[in-house]
């Protein structure tokens, strides 16, 4: 930690270095900095405030220990872009973190401060809007959360504040969901009486774990649910396929496909070319009743597992 005689020291040659490189003085300082203030909706800064601090004239008694406030240095590095070295609460390098903590963590915490510049807020008041708590904050920012903060937090921030994740977590978070262990159980299909799929509701769907030859990120499994006709076709079977692209792909046809009727009706069929444009033969499951239909999605049934 810096006394207060180092920290101005360290400010006041900062200050210096925003006027040599800016070629403004304090009032056109000032000025930029309310101009930010204005934009994010924040208190302006007193038109004498850059001017008492670097002349100390106002009281010479506390000269040593007149500082910046935080609010003020983050105002001006959002005006000018020079980063105060002497504010390492206010920045974050994930290039220079060398602790021993998951890259995912890193990641939370440079999104948090990527959103606290981005918005001239404090990294607590980002927290606050996700509701993440000031210790939550600080164990993050002192490596005592390794495994960082829960996604759902920091999609909260996303969503209170607009500000888009960076590439660099999209493509973690890419990479860990195509590691996932477990697929979603989606709907169910009753082969005693229909072939049609019921899907179920997010409070009511489970995850199943993925079986060999499935991708996690685009699978999808329903359920037989009931008795059967066929003694090899039994209740609790799961029935596995990739989340299906609009239209028909050459591997479903002849095969035992997951099926989106135009109407959105879903269901088993067994799907062959039709001689009319634009329309498949559908076979039931059932009964063998042959039906043609035009198709909006289909994919073909993957595995089968009891």
């Amino acid at each position: 930690m810096m006394s207060a005689k180092q920290l101005r020291d360290a400010q006041k040659n900062w200050l210096e270095e925003i006027q040599r490189r800016s070629g403004d003085n304090f009032t056109q300082m000032t000025e930029a900095c309310n101009l930010y203030a204005e934009k994010t909706k924040q208190r302006p800064v007193g038109k004498d405030t850059l001017r008492h601090f670097f002349y100390n004239y106002k009281d010479a008694s506390k000269a040593e220990s007149r500082v910046l406030s935080d609010r003020v240095v983050f105002m001006l590095y959002k005006a000018y872009g020079l980063e105060p070295s002497f504010a390492p609460d206010m920045l974050y390098r994930m290039e220079d973190d060398k602790a021993d903590i998951s890259e995912y963590a890193k990641l939370c915490k440079q999104y948090i401060t990527d959103v606290s510049l981005a918005q001239g807020i404090y990294r607590t008041d980002v927290a606050k809007s996700a509701g993440i708590s000031d210790g939550d904050l600080s164990r993050l920012f002192n490596d005592k959360l390794p495994k960082g903060l829960p996604l759902k937090k920091l999609e909260a921030i996303k969503e209170k504040h607009k500000v888009n994740f960076p590439p660099r977590l999209r493509s973690h978070l890419e990479a860990k969901s195509d590691t996932r262990s477990e697929l979603p159980l989606v709907g169910y299909v009753s082969l005693k009486s229909s072939d049609q799929i019921w899907l179920l509701n997010e409070r009511e769907q489970r995850k199943i774990p993925v079986p060999d030859g499935m991708d996690a990120k685009r699978g999808r499994a329903i359920e037989l649910r009931g008795p059967t006709i066929s003694a090899f076709v039994k209740d609790g079977m799961v029935l596995y396929y990739h989340e299906p692209t609009k239209g028909v792909t050459e591997d479903c046809l002849d095969q035992t496909c997951f099926v989106e009727l135009e109407d959105g009706t879903l269901c088993i069929k067994l799907i062959e070319r039709s001689n009319r444009d634009g329309f498949y033969r559908l076979h039931s499951l059932i009964d063998g009743a042959i039906q043609e239909s035009k198709i909006k999605r289909a994919a073909k049934i993957e595995l089968i597992r009891q």
